[in-house]
């Protein structure tokens, strides 16, 4: 297919639209809308059981409650946002799976009667297997599964039951689009017309940080070298130990950590590391303001946990970090047998203090090596490769 010939998609996503984290799902429909497709971006139908002792879990039940019965509503330009009404649990038990399809496949025909004729050329887009409970059989449009994460690692997830309804539905999805190698070797087993796209980036917001000379004021007191993080704070992926063990041995760097700990998470080894004089956490900042921090790192650091989540991983943050021109120290994840550019790995916290020596010295990335490092790994060729490699139905 080609992109201007698409007219509308109907994306099923793990997140909701205005989720403080941007992932795959909001920057492909954005990628989409700019592309004067018309989405229907599917707000996460809640796929691990509900904590109804977070707060925000019950805040986020609350707003959908809200939003569901508001029904279709238009975000930006060529972006309407769904919040569907379901059971979020037990999703491949039989009457969850009517009552949950009910309503929500109304909603979709709807908007796709209202907004597209039948000759438009339409695409469903998935994140998750169980969209096709949410979408009318009269319908005969290609499905792409964006398979990004290990979602059966995830706490709260029937696993069991995921990777039934996932199989089932990788073998009757017309491409699948993966992340890492990973996830495209499990997904290959279930269809052959699998492909590995790796995370990428939005070059033009992150390589500002080779232009900016202001400092932001909330770490203007704070002097270099600064080793920095950006990205949520959950316990599944950072290794808080090895950050804290890192920081302790080395007084002279400043730490710099970009992100909230996740609801209803209360780790220990994070509590602790705020105590440390040459550790500054910042919380959560816009995506907007990010390079504006960026800018005045040193060293960037992904301290990630190794387990079954994560070595299904392609972080977002490593093409991020070197547009931003940043030289990056990680721990050994799998993806890093692809891509090994502007990183130095270690094992503990002396390998990654040896690292971030080096990385010290190696010196900020400059916009030209930035520029080729990241290549063709931008949403735009990402988005049109994929779209090249949907078959026509």
């Amino acid at each position: 297919m080609n992109i201007s010939e698409i007219k509308g998609c109907i994306l099923f996503s793990t997140a909701d639209w205005d989720a403080p984290y941007w992932t795959n799902k909001q920057h492909t429909a954005k990628l989409m809308a700019e592309n004067n497709i018309k989405v229907l971006y599917v707000e996460s139908i809640g796929l691990r059981q509900p904590n109804f002792t977070s707060v925000l879990d019950v805040m986020r039940i609350l707003r959908r409650l809200r939003r569901g019965f508001l029904g279709v509503a238009l975000a930006k330009k060529n972006i309407h946002i769904f919040s569907p009404l379901v059971v979020p649990f037990f999703h491949w038990w039989g009457p969850v799976k009517w009552f949950n399809g009910l309503v929500t496949k109304m909603f979709i025909s709807r908007f796709i009667n209202i907004n597209f004729s039948s000759k438009d050329k339409l695409v469903i887009w998935a994140y998750h297997p169980y969209a096709l409970d949410f979408i009318s059989s009269k319908y005969n449009y290609p499905i792409v599964y964006h398979c990004v994460d290990d979602l059966t690692s995830v706490e709260g997830i029937d696993a069991k039951n995921f990777r039934k309804i996932e199989k089932s539905f990788a073998k009757k999805v017309n491409v699948i689009f993966t992340t890492s190698k990973e996830l495209y070797n499990k997904q290959l087993g279930y269809n052959t017309n699998t492909y590995y796209y790796s995370n990428v980036v939005d070059f033009l917001h992150f390589s500002q940080a080779h232009f900016i000379n202001d400092k932001p004021e909330d770490i203007i007191h704070i002097n270099s070298p600064i080793i920095g993080y950006i990205g949520a704070l959950t316990d599944l992926k950072i290794n808080f130990d090895l950050l804290y063990e890192l920081a302790l041995s080395n007084e002279y760097w400043q730490f710099v950590i970009i992100g909230d700990e996740r609801e209803g998470q209360a780790n220990k080894i994070l509590k602790k590391l705020k105590l440390l004089k040459n550790v500054h956490l910042l919380g959560y900042r816009a995506y907007q303001s990010l390079p504006s921090y960026l800018r005045f790192f040193d060293v960037a650091l992904l301290p990630t946990c190794i387990n079954s989540y994560t070595n299904s991983m392609f972080p977002m943050k490593y093409f991020e970090y070197i547009a931003a021109g940043i030289p990056i120290v990680s721990t050994p994840l799998s993806f890093l047998s692809e891509e090994a550019g502007m990183v130095e790995v270690g094992v503990d916290a002396e390998a990654f203090a040896g690292c971030i020596r080096k990385q010290l010295d190696f010196g900020r990335i400059s916009y030209e090596e930035a520029r080729l490092a990241v290549g063709k790994n931008t949403w735009k060729v990402r988005l049109n490769n994929m779209i090249e490699a949907i078959p026509e139905k």
